[in-house]
C-alpha cells in the first residue's frame, strides 16, 4: 500500500516542532540565568530585624524569614534585634539604639544592607526582590574571615581578619552581632526567636590601606553583659552561638560584606614540655617538670610513661599553664624515653612529647671509649680496666 504525505503538512509540522524546542530552550536558559543571578551575589546580604516580644506580626515574621533562610536559596544572613519585652519595656538597650538609628516606627521592620532595602511588617512576598536587589548592587572589594573559640564559662574568643582588595584606602565600620541560634527570648505566642541578638563583640571604626589587612582578636565574656532585666549572658553554651560580622563603608553607609561564624569545636591541649636531666646515674632520684597549655583554657590531666615499666596515669586536674613536678629513679643502666601527653576535661588528648634519658651517659661512654682504645694496644693487663673504671666513677 502506498502512503502519500502532504509536503505542506510535513513542513508545517517541522516548523512547529522547531519553534517549540526553541521556546523550551529559551525558558531553560532564563531559568538557569535566574538561578545564577540569585546565587551569584556581589556579597552576602545582611538583614537586621527590629522586633519585639509583644508584637503579634513579629511571631509570624520570625517563622517566615527563618523558613526562607533555611531553604538555602539565597546568600543572606539575619539577626533578630529583640528590642522590647512582653510588657513593652526595653529588653535590650543596644537593640533599641540600633532600631532608633534607622528611625524604625513599627514592628517588625527588616533592614537590608543597612537600609538599602526595607520591609515593614510581615510581608514574605517581598523577600525575594529585596534580597536580590541588595545582592546585585556594587560593593567595595572587601573580604573577611572570622573564627570563634570557646573558652568555657560563657567566654568566647573572636578572631577577625579583613582585607582591603581595593587600590584606595578603605574607611568604614564593623559590627559583630553575637546571637543565640535558638534564642532565650520568645515571641508573644511562646515561639523562640532564631538568631536572637545578645550583644556586640566588635563595634568600631576601621581604616585599611590599599591591599592591606586588618586583624584583631577579642574575648567576649557573657558574664559581663546583661539585658535590661538584669539577666547576664554567662549561661550561653557553644553549640548555640553564631556571630555575624558586618563591614560597611563611611561614604554611603551601606554594607560591603557579611561573614558568619559559629564556635569551633574543642581544641586539644598542646604537647607538654618536659624539663629535666637527660643523663645521669642509676639509683639516683631526678626531678622532671611537665607543663602545657590548653587553648580553650580547660583543665588538664597528665599521663607519663617512664619507659621502665612505671607510668603515672592521668594525674590532675591542673590549670592550663600550671606546672607538674615529678621525681623518678631508674635502677638499671640503659637509654630511656620519657613520654608524656596531656588531656583536657573534654577528653581531647595532645600529641606525645618524648625526652631521651641515658643512664649512665657521659661516664659510661668515656669508659667504653678508653677500653676500646686500650684493647687496640698490645700488652694491656686486665687490672688497668678496673683502675680506669674506678677513676671515672669517683
Amino acid at each position: 500500500m502506498k502512503i502519500n504525505f502532504n509536503k505542506k503538512i510535513i513542513f508545517s509540522t517541522i516548523i512547529f516542532l522547531f519553534i517549540g524546542i526553541s521556546f523550551r530552550v529559551n525558558c531553560l536558559s532564563e531559568e538557569i540565568n535566574a538561578e545564577l543571578t540569585s546565587n551569584n551575589f556581589s556579597h552576602t546580604v545582611f538583614v537586621g530585624i527590629a522586633t519585639a516580644q509583644n508584637c503579634k506580626p513579629c511571631d509570624t515574621w520570625n517563622e517566615n524569614i527563618y523558613d526562607f533562610y533555611i531553604s538555602g536559596e539565597y546568600d543572606f544572613e539575619y539577626v533578630e534585634m529583640i528590642e522590647f519585652d512582653h510588657n513593652g519595656q526595653i529588653l535590650n538597650q543596644k537593640a533599641n539604639d540600633w532600631s532608633n538609628s534607622f528611625d524604625v516606627g513599627s514592628y517588625p521592620t527588616s533592614i537590608f544592607d543597612r537600609d538599602f532595602q526595607r520591609i515593614i511588617g510581615n510581608n514574605p512576598e517581598e523577600l525575594t526582590d529585596s534580597i536580590e536587589i541588595c545582592g546585585d548592587r556594587l560593593v567595595n572589594e572587601i573580604s573577611a574571615t572570622m573564627n570563634l573559640y570557646w573558652l568555657e564559662n560563657g567566654k568566647i574568643q573572636i578572631d577577625i581578619m579583613i582585607e582591603n582588595n581595593e587600590e584606595i584606602g578603605y574607611n568604614g565600620h564593623i559590627r559583630a552581632f553575637i546571637t543565640e541560634i535558638i534564642s532565650r527570648y520568645d515571641t508573644c505566642y511562646g515561639n523562640p526567636y532564631h538568631f536572637g541578638f545578645l550583644d556586640y563583640a566588635y563595634e568600631k571604626s576601621i581604616s585599611i590601606n590599599p591591599g592591606a589587612t586588618y586583624s584583631e582578636s577579642v574575648v567576649w565574656d557573657g558574664n559581663e553583659h546583661e539585658d535590661e532585666h538584669g539577666d547576664h549572658f554567662g549561661d550561653i553554651y557553644p553549640e548555640n552561638i553564631q556571630v555575624s560580622l558586618v563591614i560597611y563603608n563611611n561614604e554611603y553607609g551601606y554594607l560591603d560584606e557579611t561573614v558568619n561564624a559559629r564556635v569551633n569545636g574543642n581544641n586539644p591541649p598542646d604537647a607538654p614540655v618536659i624539663l629535666g636531666e637527660t643523663n645521669g646515674k642509676t639509683n639516683r632520684e631526678y626531678e622532671y617538670r611537665f607543663i602545657t597549655t590548653d587553648f580553650n583554657n580547660n583543665k588538664i590531666f597528665y599521663f607519663i610513661d617512664w619507659d621502665d615499666g612505671n607510668v603515672e596515669d592521668w594525674m590532675g586536674p591542673f590549670e592550663s599553664g600550671e606546672e607538674l613536678i615529678k621525681n623518678h629513679t631508674w635502677t638499671e643502666d640503659g637509654t630511656y624515653n620519657i613520654k608524656a601527653k596531656a588531656k583536657d576535661t573534654n577528653g581531647e588528648e595532645s600529641p606525645w612529647t618524648i625526652l631521651e634519658i641515658k643512664m649512665p651517659f657521659v661516664k659510661e661512654s668515656a669508659y667504653f671509649l678508653i677500653i676500646k682504645l686500650l684493647e687496640d694496644m698490645k700488652g694491656v693487663i686486665p687490672i688497668l680496666k678496673q683502675i680506669i673504671w674506678s677513676i671515672i666513677n669517683l
